[in-house]
């Protein structure tokens, strides 16, 4: 989730950035199959895919994560941000009308190879405020990459972690959410008033 201010009514330019809950997919992807030679044997099987449907095959789009709980619950998953996507995502939580919780197969090769992180330490000029869950357990590695993003960026402010939450809770529990917006809000107050002197 990002937030940025402008400088002024007229200057559109973003001049200060805050992200709540950063999370790289494509680590966090290339993590979880990393397992067992999991990486080389989905690009065999992404790459083979590729050629059948080169040759005219179908496309192959496969369920990307639980529909349900009882699902997750028989597949043996207990990974907590895997838990709370599916009560975000795949109810009236969060689900939105559109989503089919499938995707192309193929498109795990452009997951795999994605870093949202790259070059932030060059391209990133803006003051940038991250805030994290504060539970680091769970496989979205939010707050891995958040530690990472902070490190990354020359003008960063203190990151800040919100004591108690899960990655999927920043999205809209109340009590959490509540806290971060607090310190966005102080954050932009500040950045604002420095850039408009």
């Amino acid at each position: 989730m990002f937030a940025a201010a402008a400088g002024t009514m007229t200057d559109h330019r973003i001049k200060a950035l805050g992200v709540v809950v950063p999370s790289d997919i494509g680590n966090a992807f290339r993590k979880m199959v990393a397992a067992d030679d999991g990486l080389s044997r989905l690009l065999e099987t992404i790459a083979a895919q590729a050629i059948d449907e080169a040759h005219g095959a179908a496309p192959v789009l496969h369920q990307w994560i639980p529909d349900t709980l009882a699902e997750a619950k028989a597949a043996g998953i207990t990974d907590i941000d895997m838990l709370q996507a599916i009560t975000y995502c795949r109810t009236e939580r969060g689900q939105h009308a559109n989503s089919t919780n499938r995707s192309h197969y193929l498109s795990d090769a452009l997951i795999l190879g994605f870093d949202a992180i790259h070059l932030a330490e060059i391209l990133l000029t803006q003051p940038v405020h991250v805030i994290l869950a504060g539970n680091s357990a769970g496989t979205t590695g939010s707050f891995e990459d958040g530690y990472r993003l902070s490190e990354l960026d020359r003008a960063a402010q203190p990151l800040i972690e919100i004591a108690g939450s899960h990655h999927y809770q920043m999205y809209d529990v109340l009590e959490y959410v509540v806290q971060a917006v607090e310190h966005l809000d102080q954050f932009f107050t500040r950045q604002l008033a420095v850039m408009q002197r």
